[in-house]
């Protein structure tokens, strides 16, 4: 069945895609448990949120280079200025 022009099976696929990613995410090996390891720094007028690069990358029981790598890729980095 076409519904808006795209088929109902492709739109059972993409949520059934969509939820096993979430899951694979958020197994305990890649990113379980990251919001513990999530800093607010500013609410108003846009949300800041610093990932814990450090604290998370202890927390894992086994550490892989594809959890490193995905996590680096999500950290903050701040650069102060020592003038």
């Amino acid at each position: 069945m076409m519904i808006g022009g795209i088929c109902q099976m492709s739109l059972i696929y993409i949520r059934c895609a969509g939820v096993v990613q979430i899951r694979f995410f958020n197994s305990p090996n890649v990113l379980g448990n990251f919001a513990e390891h999530t800093r607010t720094l500013r609410l108003y007028p846009r949300p800041v949120v610093a990932f814990q690069l450090n604290s998370f990358m202890k927390s894992r029981l086994v550490r892989t280079k594809f959890a490193a790598k995905l996590a680096k890729t999500q950290a903050c980095y701040l650069v102060t200025s020592t003038d």
